[in-house]
């Protein structure tokens, strides 16, 4: 279970008080029983017992503010079975091309529970996502292009990494990495490649937007930017991913782009923090695989303080 404290909250909240800390959690609740990628199971399924354990947790705790991530397709009814009673339920359904990142592609429910005797509402959340989401989309729409940010150190290491893993001979002098791929990858690459030549009649090579995901048959099952020119995050924190024109070269940085944290120096100056170091490209492959979108769960966090307020606080 992923889980964390307000991003904003540190010493003292103007809203929720010096001991603003425990006022608010973060969580993101296993998606395998929920997601259509996975079985299906729903509340009949092994990690239905993660959510009785964080409801039973924040219901004995008396939680302020709740936030829960999930897929879209999680069943509302078992959040509104286990926490109904003590909480207002919100439900927020975003993608990140809400929040500017029309690039990026991971759709996901963000639930805000407010404690119905700790906590008051102040404005509508929805209406206030809405208007937020609005503004931001009317100020930046990304393309797949804008998310290869990495620099010729951050191909290296991903290019050792790789050799070291697959028991290949490494070039450190080569910029493109696809003597790295293996048969069935390389396969999948010339499949996509004819598969978009028939649906668009023009080379896959110069398309700049055009990402495949190579962990699938492309025959069977295509991820790719080809139709909707946004990347589809994935959640396998090793497999591979080719740009064209011919690039494998979806690094750890790039990853971590895609997910909207502040990797590069251009995208820290406009959120107006500092550049997030990225050293260890299998950390930041293993933390893209299994963490929300990051410029996503900050607007749900600000309009949660913003919508919602202490009524049992002196």
């Amino acid at each position: 279970m992923k889980s964390q404290h307000c991003f904003f909250c540190t010493q003292q909240c103007p809203l929720f008080g010096p001991s603003a800390e425990s006022d608010m959690e973060v969580a993101g609740l296993p998606c395998t029983d929920q997601s259509a990628a996975g079985n299906r199971l729903y509340q009949e399924g092994p990690t239905a017992k993660v959510f009785l354990a964080h409801a039973k947790r924040h219901i004995e705790k008396e939680t302020p503010l709740l936030i829960l991530e999930n897929v879209q397709e999680l069943h509302m009814g078992i959040i509104h079975k286990l926490y109904g009673l003590w909480y207002n339920i919100f439900p927020i359904y975003v993608d990140p091309r809400d929040v500017g990142h029309s690039g990026a592609s991971r759709a996901r429910v963000y639930i805000i529970m407010a404690h119905k005797q700790k906590v008051a509402q102040r404005f509508d959340c929805r209406k206030m996502y809405a208007r937020i989401s609005a503004a931001m989309k009317a100020l930046v729409a990304t393309t797949p292009k804008d998310y290869f940010v990495a620099d010729k150190i951050d191909i290296q290491l991903e290019a050792a990494r790789v050799a070291r893993v697959r028991k290949r001979h490494l070039k450190p002098k080569a910029v493109e990495l696809d003597y790295l791929l293996n048969h069935r990858e390389q396969k999948a690459v010339e499949d996509a490649k004819q598969i978009y030549w028939k649906k668009f009649h023009r080379d896959p090579m110069k398309d700049e937007n055009l990402v495949v995901f190579l962990g699938d048959n492309p025959k069977r099952y295509l991820c790719w930017s080809g139709l909707s020119e946004h990347f589809l995050l994935v959640s396998h924190s090793d497999s591979f991913s080719c740009a064209m024109p011919w690039r494998l070269r979806l690094c750890g940085r790039e990853k971590l782009s895609t997910l909207g944290f502040p990797v590069s120096g251009d995208t820290a100056l406009s959120m107006g923090v500092p550049r997030l170091p990225v050293s260890d490209p299998a950390r930041a492959s293993q933390i893209s695989g299994n963490c929300m979108h990051f410029s996503c769960i900050l607007v749900i966090q600000l309009i949660s303080l913003c919508c919602f307020t202490r009524t049992d606080s002196d």
